[in-house]
């Protein structure tokens, strides 16, 4: 009557799944072998019939070999604990996908995206995603923890599906630390703690209690040593002003610096020599001051150039004026 009652209730699946009646099936084993080849965070939690789907499917896909594995290693009187002692857990890897990372060989379930962001194959296996992840979140900022294989940011979701537990718990610490207004984060490598700096503006150098990292709470930055943040701020916007003045003349000389040719306008920079221009493009002659045509030039004389050209003729000196020279232009490439 007993074994009636258990019939019926497996009786959406097959009577054995891997050579077992459902009824002999232990979750713990049948959640350790779904969790070696589809690697789901939502398996963990899975009830028995679930786990009984998940077996059925898998034996129908898997070829022969690897089906024995799995139904003597299932059958045996054998606990999880231990099990890499007791059997050797690389025979369950099905030679067909190759980790780029470990370089182990593992069936194509044992591999998956990062994210659903991620559009590229998946290359690398689960131990090795969850042991890079690991390692992000123990040297980068929680916030900068990336798929190992694009530079896609994994969210807190996906962090959580495959981080180990004791990472996850630094990185889920973190960023609670980050939502605290009051909270200064350390800038020290690999340290993500923070702080509350009751100093201020007024002391704002912050020493990591847990690393002894110096952090300028006021820039939130690393500290600059034999600078007060007065003199970090005047040195700071002269080097702006400096710097914006330069992109300015650069970008201002770019434009001016094109070749004269309308098919052409290609940038330019004069490594020598006189003003006569050759482009080594389309062979086009033209002044590099003004960019008359020298065609113009040698049909009008200098009064072809530009009245500011320093070649134009209310501009040359009484003294003989042309040189024979010619000057080979380089053109940038874009």
């Amino acid at each position: 009557m007993a074994s009636t009652r258990i019939r019926k209730k497996y009786a959406q699946f097959p009577r054995t799944v891997f050579g077992l009646r459902c009824s002999q099936h232990r979750a713990k084993k049948m959640r350790h072998v779904t969790q070696y080849y589809y690697n789901k965070a939502e398996y963990r939690g899975a009830n028995k019939d679930r786990l009984l789907e998940l077996l059925d499917e898998l034996e129908a896909k898997r070829p022969d070999q690897e089906v024995e594995i799995v139904k003597n290693w299932l059958s045996a009187d054998r606990s999880v604990k231990g099990l890499k002692d007791q059997l050797d857990v690389s025979q369950l890897k099905y030679y067909g996908v190759e980790c780029c990372v470990c370089t182990g060989s593992f069936s194509e379930h044992h591999f998956s995206c990062v994210t659903s962001m991620c559009d590229h194959e998946p290359t690398v296996c689960a131990d090795c995603i969850t042991q890079n992840v690991n390692t992000q979140i123990m040297g980068v900022a929680w916030d900068k923890i990336e798929c190992p294989e694009c530079a896609e940011t994994l969210p807190y979701d996906v962090v959580k599906e495959w981080a180990s537990k004791k990472a996850f718990k630094k990185y889920d610490d973190n960023s609670a630390k980050s939502a605290m207004t009051e909270l200064t984060m350390c800038l020290g490598p690999g340290c993500g703690s923070g702080q509350i700096h009751d100093g201020g503006d007024a002391q704002p150098i912050m020493t990591c209690n847990e690393c002894g990292f110096k952090t300028c709470f006021t820039h939130k930055m690393p500290w600059h040593p034999e600078q007060t943040c007065s003199e970090y701020d005047i040195e700071r916007k002269e080097r702006m002003e400096q710097e914006a003045a330069s992109e300015k003349f650069i970008v201002e000389k770019l434009a001016a610096k094109t070749c004269a040719n309308p098919t052409c306008g290609a940038r330019i920079q004069k490594k020598g020599g006189c003003d006569h221009m050759s482009c080594n493009r389309f062979g086009y002659e033209f002044c590099y001051v003004c960019l008359a045509s020298w065609e113009r030039i040698m049909d009008e004389g200098n009064s072809a150039h530009s009245p500011t050209c320093k070649h134009h003729t209310n501009n040359l000196p009484e003294i003989g004026y042309y040189s024979e020279e010619e000057t080979d232009i380089e053109i940038d490439s874009d």
